[in-house]
């Protein structure tokens, strides 16, 4: 108690707790919001920082490379985010080998540049259109005019088939790793996001994204942006995704369940992970990658691979060709050609851009001769009909939509357009059924598509070790034998075993057979969001809904209607994987008695 007295007593020791208080105060006002962000940030297990403050988005700067929620004045309160960066990228596996990969078709219109490779799996080579394909005779790979590479097949020769598949379901695991981060930002601007300027960070939204003005990511070259799209991404015409601050496309990830729609002359930056399909409309530029899990289609488009050490790329930017100066008789129609800096969206000079895929700025049109009833104005461009055609004579092993496919060698003229005819003489019909006297593995299968005892006797015979960790990998998935004739096999998540699909109607009763049942509660949650994980690759069977039967596709954990035999057998093939023989006879055989 005498020590206390002598304490308060004390002047000199009164004054010192006093200012003390006062600095301690002082020194919370001022600061003490970045010290919250920093705690924030160093605690965080997503590695971003959230406060309060005086014109600051706090962050691992303390807000320098924020986005502001309510404007840019500095003076007045307000909130916002910054970031850190400690993000790890999306792992493409394999299918960061290509610029395009695609599973049901890629297509083109116009004068395409790709600088990059290109991968189609499992549809056959005859549905990359438009870039009149060289195929030398056992090649494992095929060229052509508009793309600085290669572009490979499932029917192309060995290695190719086996990777591709490894390359398409790497594109898949990287569109499920990508889309199942945790996000940072929900639902910004509520899908509007057109003119912000957007720091590294998870983005989600669980409908449509649109871009109707330019947008600047801003980060350094360490910097990841991953942008989580449940419904459709729409850019306007003109936008450009512009780059700063050292920012790299290598690092940027469009993750979208719906189709992602590039404008006329817009400039893209990043990798497109998409579930649908990607479509570049006239003049657009992508600097990055197209991986579609079914098409993607060009007009007249700049692609090119992102640069992976940090330099900048250049594209060429063709503004579309305007009408035809005459109606008939031979006339021009021009285009303006100009070299882009990906980065920043700026004009340079020419000689920064490869000149050996300059596209043509002028090109003759409505070459027809003029008739006796003279034209109506305008006119478009005739693209020529192709005159001669060499196929090759072996087709596709895969039955992709009831047809097989063999590859066209040549066409003359370049780039012209198949007839009808010529177009039937490049595909014959084959049954996604066992065949008749099929022979696989040099033994022949006698069945009739009803009894498949024999077929699922032989795969048997042929596993001879098992590879847990691929299994695993596939559990609950719908495989194809690209080596084959397209047999479907469901990879059972229950037990671990890959059960012979067989006929549409075998394959919706063995379904069924493995199917879950779950009450209209679970059912109308499922449908509302996603199933948990736990049910990835199940059949459930609604009760209570006279037994309609879901299929719960792995990659998107989304709930898909298997109605009749054939829509359900169609279904399954839409989300099959295309699977070697030497990888399919690594998973174990199961057979419904």
């Amino acid at each position: 108690m005498k020590k206390l007295k002598s304490f308060i007593l004390s002047e000199k020791r009164m004054a010192g707790a006093i200012f003390g208080f006062l600095a301690i105060v002082g020194f919370s006002f001022i600061f003490g919001p970045n010290i919250y962000a920093q705690f924030a940030n160093q605690t965080g297990g997503t590695g971003y920082g959230y406060g309060y403050g005086y014109g600051y988005g706090y962050g691992s700067d303390g807000g320098a490379n924020s986005y502001r929620i309510n404007g840019n004045d500095l003076s007045s309160y307000g909130y916002g985010y910054g970031w850190v960066s400690n993000l790890s990228a999306v792992n493409l596996g394999t299918a960061g080998n290509f610029v395009v990969l695609a599973k049901t078709g890629i297509s083109t219109t116009g004068f395409t540049s790709i600088v990059g490779d290109l991968g189609i799996s499992p549809a056959a080579a005859t549905y990359i259109t438009g870039f009149a394909l060289n195929l030398p005779a056992g090649s494992a790979y095929s060229t052509s005019a508009l793309v600085t590479g290669k572009i490979y097949a499932p029917s192309y020769a060995d290695p190719t088939p086996a990777n591709l598949t490894t390359a398409v379901l790497d594109m898949q695991n990287a569109y499920t790793d990508a889309a199942g981060r945790a996000s940072t930002v929900t639902e910004l601007n509520a899908g509007n996001i057109g003119g912000l300027t957007l720091v590294p960070g998870v983005y989600r939204w669980s409908s449509n994204v649109t871009i109707p003005t330019s947008i600047t990511l801003s980060g350094d070259a360490n910097g990841i942006w991953i942008f989580q799209v449940a419904g459709n991404l729409t850019l306007s015409s003109g936008v450009h995704i512009i780059l700063s601050g050292g920012a790299q496309a290598k690092n940027i990830f469009w993750v979208v369940s719906g189709q992602t729609t590039l404008g006329t002359t817009d400039i893209f930056n990043g990798n497109i992970l998409d579930q649908t399909a990607i479509v570049l409309q006239t003049g657009a530029i992508l600097n990055g990658r197209a991986l579609a899990q079914s098409a993607v289609t060009f007009d007249a488009n700049s692609v090119n691979a992102p640069a992976e050490n940090g330099d900048i790329t250049y594209s060429w930017s063709q503004s579309g060709f305007g009408s035809c100066t005459s109606s008939c008789g031979g006339g021009t129609q021009a285009q303006t050609v100009t070299c882009i800096n990906n980065s920043n969206s700026q004009i340079v000079n020419n000689s920064f851009c490869n000149a050996g895929t300059e596209p043509l700025s002028s090109q003759s049109c409505n070459t027809q001769s003029c008739g006796s009833s003279g034209g109506g104005g305008g006119g478009t461009y005739n693209t020529p009909v192709c005159t001669n055609v060499t196929y090759s004579t072996v087709y596709s092993s895969v039955c992709f939509g009831g047809y097989q496919y063999r590859d066209i060698i040549s066409r003359t003229p370049t780039n012209c357009v198949l007839t009808t005819d010529q177009q039937n003489a490049a595909k014959q019909v084959c049954s996604t059924d066992i065949l008749v006297g099929n022979v696989i593995d040099g033994v022949e299968i006698a069945s009739d598509g009803a009894n498949s005892a024999s077929f699922i006797a032989l795969e048997k015979s042929l596993v001879t070790k098992i590879d847990k960790a691929l299994t695993k990998r596939l559990l609950g998935r719908i495989l194809l034998q690209v080596q084959n004739h397209g047999e479907a096999w469901y990879v059972n998540p229950l037990d671990g075993l890959k059960y012979f699909m067989g006929r549409p109607t075998d394959a919706f009763a063995m379904m069924r057979s493995f199917g879950l049942g779950v009450s209209e509660k679970d059912y109308t949650s499922f449908a509302k969001t996603k199933a948990p994980v736990r049910l990835s690759g199940r059949i459930l069977l609604r009760v209570k809904a006279h037994g309609e039967a879901y299929y719960v596709n792995p990659l998107d954990l989304k709930l898909y209607y298997m109605g009749r035999p054939s829509d359900a057998f169609a279904l399954m093939r839409k989300f099959g994987l295309g699977i070697t023989n030497a990888n399919l006879r690594t998973i174990g055989v199961g057979e419904i008695k």
